[in-house]
């Protein structure tokens, strides 16, 4: 046994001493010397491309509800849709100025204002 140095504080340390005495304690409490290793991520690629203000558009733009009035052919352009509380009604306001209450079992259109 050498004795160069009286006590263990005296021994001079070199670059990886501190991680090999870490990697010892380890054993000791039986830890595995798995060591994690960091990712290199770009933080560019983490921040979501955002769309151009010109694709942000407000909804809808371009589709509607058209039904069929009876007795006229032409389709009529929905603006606003509301079902009664018990789902048995729905009322309709179109472009025109018309609110029409619909059975919604049948389909069948049962009163109509021309506002």
């Amino acid at each position: 046994v050498p004795k160069k140095f009286d006590n263990l504080r005296s021994v001079g340390a070199y670059e990886h001493s501190v991680k090999e005495r870490f990697e010892r304690c380890l054993d000791l409490y039986l830890c595995p010397r798995a060591m994690k290793r960091r990712l290199n991520i770009d933080p560019e690629s983490l921040v979501p491309r955002l769309p151009r203000a010109s694709d942000l558009r407000p909804f809808p733009t371009a589709r509607v509800v058209e039904y069929t009035v009876p007795g006229r052919e032409e389709h009529v352009v929905v603006r606003c849709i509301t079902a009664s509380p018990d789902g048995q009604f729905l009322a309709s306001g179109d472009e025109e100025g018309a609110v029409r209450i619909w059975e919604v079992q049948t389909g069948r259109l049962l009163r109509s204002w021309d506002l």
